[in-house]
């Protein structure tokens, strides 16, 4: 018996617990039992799901199904991406099969295992300097997430852009590789003015 385990951004999580529990005997169908739904103490809208999973592979050809791509988006479950065709069907099935490899679950569940430690990296955001933080307008992170890991590094700046979820480099490519360039350009720029500045970490008047 194996477990798998799933994790969602909803837009409203009393809209989507019953297209969830409709689902059921789809769930059951691909050897899924005993579901546990958990949220997030920080944010009620992102849940945690662990099944009970008779077998392995029908489970994550189910995680991949249309049937469930439809549910999810008629549930109001909020994915990585702000426009679907930017998961091309070729970088979709070379997902599926990076999920299937072996070991990759029990990396999976290893990450989550050690969540805790992603809050204890805060602590050494004041050592980073020189940077920029760029987030979709539909990432599914909150605001003050973002707010708090740009005010924890020192002199960061942070930007936005629009028609974009979590996963930038999918969904406006070109827009991000036009902010690296410019922000490098810039910082490139101050570096040959003020060396000395950039190396400490201090500003100088321009």
């Amino acid at each position: 018996m194996g477990m798998l385990v799933i994790r969602h951004k909803v837009k409203d999580y009393s809209k989507w617990r019953p297209e969830f529990d409709r689902h059921a005997s789809a769930q059951r169908s691909a050897g899924l039992t005993n579901p546990r739904v958990f949220r997030s103490s920080d944010d009620p809208n992102e849940v945690v799901i662990f099944f009970n999973a008779s077998d392995m592979a029908k489970a994550k050809d189910f995680a991949a199904s249309p049937n469930l791509k439809s549910t999810m988006a008629k549930a109001g479950v909020q994915g990585g991406v702000a426009n679907d065709v930017a998961i091309t069907p070729g970088f979709g099935a070379q997902v599926h099969a990076s999920g299937l490899r072996p070991g990759h679950y029990r990396a999976f569940i290893n990450l989550l295992r050690h969540a805790y430690l992603w809050d204890k990296a805060r602590e050494r955001y004041g050592e980073i300097t020189v940077v920029l933080v760029v987030y979709g307008d539909r990432d599914w992170s909150r605001e003050d997430e973002r707010q708090r890991t740009v005010k924890a590094i020192p002199g960061a700046k942070m930007e936005t852009v629009a028609k974009a979820g979590h996963f930038l480099s999918l969904d406006q490519p070109e827009r991000r590789a036009e902010m690296i360039k410019s922000f490098t350009a810039a910082n490139a720029s101050r570096a040959t003015r003020r060396p000395d500045a950039l190396r400490t970490g201090k500003s100088q008047p321009t």
